[in-house]
């Protein structure tokens, strides 16, 4: 299962406010296939309920629902922020 850091679950927070979302929403890591592009990619998003088949975890105050087309991608993986050039970014990591 995914491990979510207390910083990152604070990033994802601190975003999912900025943004409006009711604070009942989870983050949702599914994957995505942006325009143009072959390899899909991972994408996070705020959602009110979890998907069929999607895992559910709940970590550092923060619920997060994986998508089963990336839960054994994330598996043993770690999601944290990190600071490059004066911005934080959320980094996956094993």
């Amino acid at each position: 299962m995914l491990t979510i850091t207390e910083k990152a679950a604070q990033k994802l927070i601190e975003t999912r406010e900025q943004t409006g979302t009711p604070d009942t929403y989870a983050v949702r890591l599914s994957a995505a296939l942006p325009e143009g592009e072959t390899q899909p990619s991972l994408a996070l998003s705020f959602a009110p309920e979890a998907q069929p088949g999607d895992q559910v975890t709940q970590q550092q105050g923060l619920t997060a629902y994986i998508a089963p087309a990336v839960a054994e991608a994330l598996d043993d993986a770690t999601l944290d922020v990190s600071a490059q050039d004066g911005a934080e970014q959320l980094v996956i990591s094993r």
